[in-house]
């Protein structure tokens, strides 16, 4: 084994550049008052060590004090009469200087741990902010968990196990340094001898453990995502679960990656914090040969060498938490690195900070894009990622202002992508969507979008009160409790929101409406999209799920809200379709035909045979 492989190889400036560019300029300046911080401490802890010596020599052999100037000069000075005297102010002299070292040193922890807390709160905010920021065709590749867990865990692994050990291999290092100087200004050959020893256990642990260490940090990220995946999939359908038992293969789901991320852990722990101990019996062993070869070299008594032994007893305890430090700082960036990769990938690589802009993100109230004649799609082409061919190809259609239309076809006809696309969360290859003569595009997205209120198929309803549900994402002192009832009556919800729920608009639903018939979850979601009085009602088969009477109930509220707005249906049940101005009858990503429900009926094969295979007729 060669020398160069016993010296620890610290993380690529590569990594360490990926942590300094996710500190903002006032965290690199606190990153600066650390270090001042670390040189302070440094002094302290070299003033403790050599306050030791004196205290030692006089307590042993009280004739010291006339063997050596410096005590000679400070007993006379200061006007010591008695020995005793002399030694009780040696020993304030020791206790002051151990409390200050000790002081400074709970101090630059202190501050240590409070910059690595706040930076995992601006950090986390920020990564929420990124990936709320993303286009929506971003999440349809990526799992929920995953982006959940970088922000709630992963985060803390930055803080907690790159910025921090970082910080402490610094400021330790330089304390280090500091007793290590005195150290070689009383013995060098001793001081070189004894860092040769201690250094190179440490160095010889590392080059052994590094490869270990960083396979089970990779295995604990990936470990970690699986076990956040496999408890979201267990709750998130825990109605499926209860009814058909599957209790025991999802507990089995979980049970792998759990227990490959505890032996990560474990195999981390041991490897980073047990060489720890046995260094420890290693300083002793080293100061006991170290006394035995003092006085067999020096042929003077254990008195004559009682203050240099001290010394080095001192030191030694002293430089013991530097050289652990830098060999356990040292693991955890190793353990860690795939968290700095991950997360500067996310958060430094996705672009600069977010910025509020007309076309990105705003209030959902705000400024709106003029609409008062029609929606234009012209030539649109749009195909995800990884597709063979396009989801929707060359569509142009046209939406007049405060018409109710559908758009209808088999599964997989591009239904939904192209109402994606009117809705401003995927931008097509080709073509462009146009409101009254103005492009939606960057610039324009946000207030286009002000215009809109979408219901989805599935309405997700948070654990909270019907109020906050339908002023979904707004502060509670933000809400507008008028404009969340006028909502629900045009939903056709406030009358039961107020004479059967126990405390109206303040009852709480439940984790995802449990509480709720799915007819009432949809008229929420109802009320949601309208709680901003928008020009656009976008309805995705928002009435798919729901039986006849319920799905009777839905439709007319969504007339109702016809009767004053634009509506745009995706359409399951060909029903809901009879009053609607206009269908668009989409197959293959192409709209193959248009117009009423009647003028389909009579004219398009393909709509016949939709009516047909349903038994659905007007």
């Amino acid at each position: 084994m060669s020398i160069r492989s016993l010296i620890p190889k610290l993380p690529s400036v590569s990594p360490l550049r990926k942590v300094w560019a996710l500190l903002t300029p006032r965290e690199r300046w606190r990153v600066g008052g650390l270090a001042g911080l670390s040189v302070l401490m440094g002094l302290t802890q070299v003033a403790s060590v050599g306050a030791v010596v004196p205290f030692v020599s006089v307590l042993i052999d009280p004739e010291s004090i006339q063997k050596n100037d410096q005590l000679r000069w400070a007993f006379e000075t200061f006007g010591f009469s008695s020995t005793n005297s002399f030694l009780l102010f040696l020993a304030v002299g020791v206790f002051v200087t151990t409390l200050t070292t000790n002081t400074i040193l709970a101090l630059t922890q202190w501050l240590l741990i409070r910059f690595s807390w706040s930076l995992q709160y601006r950090l986390s905010r920020h990564l929420l902010d990124r990936y709320l920021s993303q286009p929506y065709i971003a999440f349809l590749g990526r799992n929920s968990a995953d982006t959940g867990k970088n922000v709630l865990e992963e985060v803390g692994a930055l803080t907690g196990g790159v910025v921090l050990p970082l910080l402490r291999m610094a400021a330790f290092a330089v304390a280090g340094l500091f007793v290590l100087g005195i150290l070689l200004w009383a013995n060098p050959a001793v001081t070189v001898g004894m860092v040769a020893v201690l250094g190179g256990g440490y160095m010889v642990i590392y080059a052994l453990a590094r490869k270990r260490i960083a396979f089970a940090g990779r295995r604990r990220i990936e470990s970690n995502t699986q076990r956040f995946k496999a408890v979201s999939e267990a709750f998130g359908g825990i109605k499926e679960t209860k009814v058909l038992g599957r209790q025991d293969g999802l507990l089995r789901r979980y049970e792998g990656p759990a227990k490959d991320y505890a032996g990560s852990q474990v195999t981390y722990a041991i490897l980073a914090q047990l060489p720890g101990y046995g260094m420890q019996v290693l300083v002793v062993g080293v100061l006991l040969l170290l006394t035995l070869i003092l006085l067999r070299t020096t042929g003077r008594p254990i008195a004559d060498v009682a203050g240099l032994l001290a010394l080095y007893a001192v030191g030694a305890q002293r430089l013991l938490p530097s050289l652990h430090q830098l060999y356990s700082g040292a693991s955890q960036l190793r353990f860690n690195r795939v968290v700095v990769d991950t997360l500067y990938r996310d958060i430094v690589d996705g672009g600069p900070p977010h910025v509020q802009t007309p076309g990105s993100k705003a209030a959902p109230v705000g400024a709106r894009l003029p609409f008062a004649h029609e929606i234009r799609l012209e030539g649109m082409t749009f195909q995800y990622p990884g597709a063979a061919t396009p989801a929707v190809r060359e569509v142009t259609l046209d939406i007049p202002h405060r018409a109710f239309v559908a758009f209808v076809g088999a599964t997989g006809a591009g239904k939904t992508t192209l109402v994606d696309i009117i809705l401003g969360l995927l931008t097509p290859q080709h073509g462009r969507l146009t409101v009254d003569g103005t492009a939606v595009d960057d610039t324009t997205l946000r207030a286009w979008q002000n215009n809109l209120g979408y219901v989805p198929q599935e309405i997700y309803l948070m654990d909270n009160s019907i109020a906050a549900n339908i002023a979904f994402g707004i502060p509670s002192d933000e809400r507008d409790q008028a404009a969340i009832e006028r909502a629900a009556v045009v939903a056709n919800i406030h009358e039961f929101i107020t004479t059967e729920l126990p405390r109206g608009y303040d009852t709480v639903v439940g984790e995802r409406g449990v509480r709720l018939s799915s007819g009432q979850r949809q008229r929420i979601g109802i009320a949601r999209a309208l709680y901003h009085e928008p020009e656009v009602l976008v309805l995705d088969e928002a009435t798919s799920d729901l039986d006849q009477t319920t799905e009777a109930a839905v439709h007319k509220a969504i007339e109702q809200v016809a009767a004053a707005k634009t509506v745009i249906m995706i359409a399951h049940r060909l029903t809901t379709t009879w009053n609607c101005d206009k269908l668009y009858l989409m197959s293959h990503g192409q709209v193959i035909a248009e117009g009423a429900y009647g003028e389909l009926l009579a004219d398009s094969p393909h709509f016949q045979a939709m009516v047909g295979a349903s038994g659905e007729r007007g």
